[in-house]
C-alpha cells in the first residue's frame, strides 16, 4: 500500500518514478488497493484526477463531495440558512385607500376638484 508520509512529492512525481522504474501500471495500481485501477493511474499521469471520493482517499488525495451552493449568498454553508434570513417587507404608506379605484366616488371628486396630492 502506498502511504503519502513516506513520499515527500506530488502524486503524479511519485507515479512518474515509479514508471521510471519501468513498472507496470497494474503493479503500481496494486500499491494503492482494490478500488485504484490501471486505468486511474494513467489518468493521474495525464493530469486527470478521480472524482469518485474513494479512489481519491486512497490515492491520498483529498475527498471532494458535491455540495449544495445557497441561491440567495452564492456560497455553500453548513447549515439551513433559509429560516434565519428574514427579508424585510416592502415599506408602504398607511392610508385607508391603496388605489384610486378603491376610493369612494364623493372623496375622488373632491380630490380632483381641491387637486390634493396622494
Amino acid at each position: 500500500m502506498f502511504n503519502r508520509s513516506q513520499y515527500s512529492g506530488s502524486l503524479r512525481d511519485y507515479l512518474l518514478e515509479q514508471r521510471r522504474y519501468k513498472r507496470s501500471l497494474r503493479d503500481i495500481a496494486g500499491d494503492f488497493g482494490r478500488s485504484v485501477t490501471h486505468a486511474d493511474i494513467q489518468r493521474v499521469l495525464k493530469g486527470i484526477y478521480p472524482v469518485d471520493p474513494d479512489k481519491r482517499i486512497a490515492l491520498g488525495l483529498p475527498a471532494q463531495v458535491p455540495v449544495d451552493v445557497c441561491p440567495e449568498h452564492g456560497i455553500p454553508h453548513c447549515y439551513d440558512c433559509s429560516k434565519e434570513v428574514v427579508k424585510p417587507k416592502p415599506k408602504t404608506r398607511n392610508r385607508a385607500y391603496k388605489s384610486l379605484y378603491d376610493w369612494p366616488v364623493h372623496l375622488l371628486r373632491a380630490a380632483i376638484e381641491n387637486r390634493e396630492e396622494l
